[in-house]
């Protein structure tokens, strides 16, 4: 009877031990539970300018600008400012925040835009979709945050294990697009990762006294979406949605406002509503309300993949708590557009705006290198 007494106590605290030794085997060692990884590399990357450019595709289009830049914010001093640039293509916070990590010393000045890329690789697997918000939700407690700071092996007992994709040198492009009927929990996680990753950037810039400048990125809202989200329209509106679309095409904007907010109203995540009632919105001079149904429309877009209000709304945010303002340029497109027609594409800026950009950014850094 002892015997069968001191199994069947010992089988949980086995059961117990093994579950524990099987996630510390299965995990890193980390504060942050990213669930990708980047293979082990000593390369160390030479800066020797002040001011460096880091981001996406949109941070390489401001490349081909830094010159125009450079001499901006030279013209009071002899000689010419030198910027360098770490961007391109496909290339996510995550990656640049892998760069910056790379740099012998961070420069005086970091111009910071990423957003357009961020869903352009895969990097994480749908079957591990509950074990990675497990994990985010468990690093939100402060407290914990303290401990595995102290003890980073700690995380191995904590975080539940998950299928790290492995990001290696060579951005990859996402194979397939992600199910219309995951894309709202892939975007939590994509989101909640970017934070993570644009927080960690933050404070290792204030650790290395470099000022970064963070910039949202300008969307396009007069862009159709490409793809409504699975049950984001009540079918029983079909119709009246359809008499609005014919309404606005014949020019009757008010009569298709009429229909318009009330489906808005009603059918709150579909882009396709939203979109068509921000451009409504538009032409009847709201533009203040156009551009906030516009953002929401390209926010429930189940088809995209470039850049999200959502991420530059992170982006101020957590720049704001760091005590880093952020030039909203997105906004400031987003203004300009009621006048003047702003893009060349579904993507870029006119190149008259990104002479724009140089201006404004150039009397900030004069102004943080005391260079007026």
């Amino acid at each position: 009877m002892k015997k069968v007494l001191i199994i069947g106590l010992s089988l949980p605290l086995l059961a117990g031990i093994l579950f524990f030794v099987n996630r510390y085997q299965n995990n890193r060692a980390t504060v942050i539970p990213y669930p990708f990884i980047f293979p082990p590399s000593q390369e160390k990357i030479e800066l020797e300018a002040p001011i460096l450019i880091i981001g996406d595709r949109m941070a390489a289009r401001l490349d081909t600008f830094k010159d125009q830049l450079a001499k901006k914010i030279s013209n009071n001093i002899s000689g010419q400012i030198k910027i360098q640039t770490l961007a391109g293509e496909g290339q996510n916070i995550h990656r640049s925040l892998k760069k910056l990590k790379s740099l012998e010393r961070l420069p005086l000045v970091i111009i910071f835009l990423s957003n357009t890329d961020e869903n352009y690789e895969s990097l994480f697997a749908p079957r591990n979709y509950q074990q990675i918000v497990n994990n985010l939700d468990l690093y939100q407690d402060i407290n914990l945050q303290s401990l595995l700071m102290l003890f980073p092996w700690l995380s191995k007992l904590v975080y539940s294990p998950v299928n790290y994709k492995e990001l290696g040198p060579t951005i990859k492009p996402r194979q397939t697009a992600v199910p219309e009927r995951l894309v709202y929990k892939h975007n939590e996680i994509l989101f909640r990762l970017y934070e993570a990753s644009f927080g960690e950037i933050l404070q290792y810039a204030k650790k290395s006294t470099s000022y970064v400048i963070p910039v949202t990125t300008p969307i396009n809202l007069s862009i159709p979406p490409k793809s409504a989200c699975y049950g984001s329209i009540d079918r029983s509106y079909f119709e009246e949605f359809k008499e609005a679309k014919a309404l606005f095409s014949k020019s009757d904007f008010k009569g298709a406002f009429n229909i318009t907010k009330e489906l808005a109203l009603l059918n709150p995540y579909s882009a396709e509503i939203l979109y068509l009632h921000s451009r409504i919105l538009y032409k009847l001079n709201e533009f203040s309300k156009a551009h906030d149904y516009g953002e929401l429309a390209v926010s429930y877009d189940c088809g995209r993949t470039g850049a999200n209000p959502i991420l530059n709304e992170i982006m101020k945010k957590t720049a704001q708590k760091y005590n880093f303002p952020t030039f909203d340029y997105h906004t400031y497109l987003a203004d300009e557009s009621t006048r003047n027609s702003v893009f060349i594409d579904d993507i870029y800026p006119q190149d008259y705006y990104l002479g724009k950009l140089t201006d404004i950014l150039a009397l900030k850094i004069q102004k943080l290198l005391k260079l007026e």
